[in-house]
């Protein structure tokens, strides 16, 4: 089965510039366990790897439910410390600093079976 990236309506704003990933009829999610050098609140997708089709790897882990193929995705974190206060005087704007970063998607439905963390399955794209 080929994976593919999947966009919403463009009338679903909260998935504006976002992308679902799918292999078949199965929908796959990034999940903490998998993504430990992340913040959810801040991987994105990098585009042009998306567009190319060509960057996307499955690989089979085997530590999951007896085995189940993962999606490996290159994406972006950012650089700086995302621990910044929630408001502060404006200054100007710098350019985010990042790193990319190998994203692990694994089907949805094995989400939850290994320790408590964060599940994203909209990812935003650079």
């Amino acid at each position: 089965m080929q994976p593919r990236f999947v966009e919403a309506h463009h009338r679903l704003r909260e998935n504006t510039s976002s992308y679902a990933l799918m292999r078949g009829p199965l929908v796959y999610c990034l999940e903490g366990v998998d993504n430990p050098h992340v913040s959810r609140m801040d991987v994105r997708l990098n585009a042009a790897e998306v567009g190319a089709g060509g960057a996307l790897q499955a690989r089979k882990a085997s530590d999951l439910l007896g085995g189940v193929v993962a999606l490996h995705v290159p994406g972006f974190t950012p650089d700086a410390d995302t621990q910044a206060p929630l408001y502060q005087t404006a200054r100007p704007r710098q350019p985010l600093l990042e790193h990319e970063v190998d994203l692990v998607f694994i089907p949805y439905y094995t989400r939850a079976n290994r320790a408590p963390t964060w599940m994203k399955v909209w990812v935003p794209f650079k």
